[in-house]
């Protein structure tokens, strides 16, 4: 894309699943020039993960790989030969950036370490994402993204506030979010490198902790806790605590999220339920056995309240629900399903979902970029690429192979 906001950048990705191909595509999509470089025959691990179109397992209908990649270019290289390392470094030799998330000893192994590969291009910035990071005691170990995200702590502030820890241990965080934080971490932390470069004029080498990126989110309770690990907020050490107010209320047709908090914000609901003179409820005044009405109270007796709310709650719609709070400025929202949230009438209209037309699945929905760039805008130009699609662009094109060349080296499984 000749008007992006990375047009100028060229990138060489040798990475796999979500967080490498993350970083990648978020670059790809403001315009820089991706080329991603997969396994012969085999491809990125993605290829094989679910959803698949159709739900029929195929290469080509992955919707995970299908998204991650967009805007890329593809080719295949096995960098563990002799010959596909030397291919590699040609491929390094004309880019700005390398980006791999392979574990922290292989790139030294097959001899692409950042030292051996900077002194082919001196202003090479390569972005390495790891479960763990390259140093410390756990560098080499493996971890899933629900592994990654007990070890940064966030599955220990998952739910929140409980009354019986045994019964209602940590949960599991949706949406691989450690690889996808890690991926964005990873893509704000190489366009700072970039900005370092422009300075200084040389590249350096970016060592991305998945646990780290996380936890980094984590930066409020780890606060509390390190300034007061005994105090009011120890519910950060042992995880008991009042159960929040602020959470899920079951309604007609799914859930409303409630978030009021401030007095008068519970004022105004309890008005909504219970009607103006709230405050003379008899359910009410039976469980605070008549002392005036107050927030701490409502907290401290919210498993009996709670269920009066929902009473109410459960005789109206989510949108009913949410009008009522907005004509009241109360914030409460509805708790959106993912058909919901490809059909909300904001979301359309800022167009943020986007046909993409793939050779192998037609036009499928994907989800855009979640910011406007007035200027360069991002932008999807092309699908992601087919295993090996543009293997004689880029080998032929650029790096100079016959034909026949890329039949030998196709047939002897470098290519």
């Amino acid at each position: 894309m000749s008007n992006g906001a990375l047009s100028d950048l060229r990138v060489l990705e040798y990475s796999h699943f979500i967080s490498g191909p993350y970083c990648g595509k978020l670059l790809a999509d403001l315009g820089a020039e991706v080329i991603k470089v997969e396994e012969p025959g085999i491809g990125d691990e993605a290829r094989r993960t679910a959803p698949f179109l159709n739900d029929t397992p195929h290469p080509e209908r992955s919707g995970l790989f299908l998204y991650l990649n967009t805007n890329k270019l593809g080719v295949t290289v096995n960098p563990r030969s002799s010959k596909g390392r030397s291919i590699f470094k040609d491929l390094v030799d004309e880019c700005d950036i390398l980006i791999e998330n392979n574990r922290p000893d292989l790139m030294t192994e097959i001899g692409l370490d950042y030292q051996t590969l900077s002194q082919i291009n001196a202003q090479l910035i390569m972005t390495s994402i790891t479960p763990f990071g390259q140093t410390g005691p756990y560098r080499e170990y493996r971890a899933t993204d629900l592994i990654t995200c007990q070890m940064a702590g966030l599955g220990w502030t998952t739910p929140g506030k409980v009354r019986n820890p045994p019964q209602e241990p940590p949960l599991r965080t949706g949406g691989r979010q450690a690889h996808f934080v890690a991926g964005s971490t990873a893509a704000m932390a190489t366009l700072f490198a970039l900005c370092a470069r422009r300075a200084s004029g040389v590249g350096q080498h970016l060592d991305i902790s998945e646990q780290e990126a996380l936890a980094s989110f984590l930066r409020m309770e780890i606060a509390y806790y390190t300034h007061d690990p005994d105090g009011s907020y120890h519910m950060f050490k042992t995880r008991v605590g009042t159960p929040i107010m602020v959470g899920f209320l079951p309604c007609k047709d799914g859930y409303i999220v409630n978030g009021c908090r401030e007095e008068y914000q519970w004022r105004r609901l309890l008005e909504v339920v219970f009607g103006p003179d709230f405050d003379k409820e008899k359910r009410l005044m039976n469980i605070f056995e008549g002392a005036p009405w107050s927030v701490f109270l409502i907290a401290f007796n919210w498993e009996k309240v709670r269920p009066l709310i929902v009473e109410w709650t459960m005789q109206h719609t989510k949108e009913e629900i949410f009008r009522i709070a907005q004509e009241r400025n109360l914030p409460i929202t509805p708790c959106n399903t993912i058909d919901e949230v490809l059909a909300s009438p904001q979301i359309k209209e800022r167009g943020f979902f986007i046909d993409i037309d793939h050779p192998e699945t037609g036009k499928i929905h994907y989800p855009g970029a979640p910011y406007k760039l007035e200027k360069t805008p991002c932008q999807v130009v092309h699908p992601a690429p087919l295993l090996g699609q543009h293997n004689n662009e880029i080998f032929a094109g650029r790096l100079g192979y016959s034909k026949q060349d890329l039949a030998k080296l196709s047939d002897s499984g470098v290519i």
